[in-house]
């Protein structure tokens, strides 16, 4: 956890369990997305013994946004 950062503890609570469950909504969906497939072809070349390019034009980002005064878009 972050140590005197001034963000109250209830506010850092509740984007945890917002993020937690967005992500258990998701995870069906995540996993069987473009980003998670590449991967899994890549250790499993890897695993093999194959040479593995790096992916330089995939996007493995995911960001939450919290705006002062916007409704919850997840049911806490």
């Amino acid at each position: 956890m972050l140590v005197n950062h001034g963000v109250p503890k209830e506010l850092l609570d509740l984007e945890k369990k917002m993020c937690s469950e967005s992500y258990r909504r998701r995870e069906e969906a995540f996993m069987a997305s473009e980003p998670v497939r590449t991967l899994e072809g890549l250790v499993e070349a890897e695993r093999c013994g194959e040479a593995v390019a790096p992916v330089d034009d995939m996007d493995w980002e995911d960001i939450f946004y919290l705006h002062d005064g916007n409704q919850c878009p997840v049911a806490v």
